[in-house]
């Protein structure tokens, strides 16, 4: 008898171990490689696909803006955002991801572009204090500190970032 009762405990004991251990419940994060937001809130949903326990509850959380300063979220900062804010597992899976922005705010929205689709461009590429300048057409409506594609001569088109009504620094 006092055997069976050692069992039924080890039993309770491990049973209780992998129950808090999230063994039995947990959820996967697979990152996406690159994405582009339209908004200003970044959630787990516009980075990533879920699946598991509670997939639809980690989807609607916003992940902090510090996360993302230098526009890439790392694997091992939302691992540890994740797993610290919520009671069960959460695996994720992917290096990490590159954001981009693509929404504007109001005050850019008022302001009028600095350069229009059509103008010819100044673009400067700047390298190890070499200046190389070329002409190309602007693609799109922009303003200062956008980035706007730039059709060159020769067909190809290049990112550039607006500096002035003018001029636009490539960007490699």
């Amino acid at each position: 008898m006092i055997r069976y009762k050692r069992y039924k405990f080890a039993i309770a004991l491990l049973l209780l171990f992998f129950l808090n251990s999230g063994v039995f419940g947990y959820t996967r994060v697979y990152l996406m490689s690159d994405v582009t937001i339209n908004k200003e809130d970044v959630k787990v949903s516009d980075i990533s696909k879920v699946e598991g326990d509670n997939a639809d509850f980690i989807l609607d959380i916003i992940i902090p803006p510090e996360f993302y300063i230098d526009k890439i979220i790392d694997n091992k900062r939302l691992y540890d955002f994740l797993n610290s804010n919520l009671s069960e597992r959460v695996f994720v899976f992917g290096t990490g991801v590159k954001i981009k922005h693509n929404f504007k705010n109001r005050k850019s929205d008022l302001d009028p572009p600095l350069i229009k689709r059509g103008d010819m461009i100044t673009l400067s590429v700047r390298k190890n204090g070499i200046t190389i300048e070329i002409k190309g057409k602007a693609l799109s409506n922009g303003s200062a500190k956008d980035e706007v594609d730039f059709k060159l001569s020769s067909g190809k088109v290049l990112k550039g970032k607006i500096i002035s009504e003018k001029e636009a620094d490539v960007i490699l």
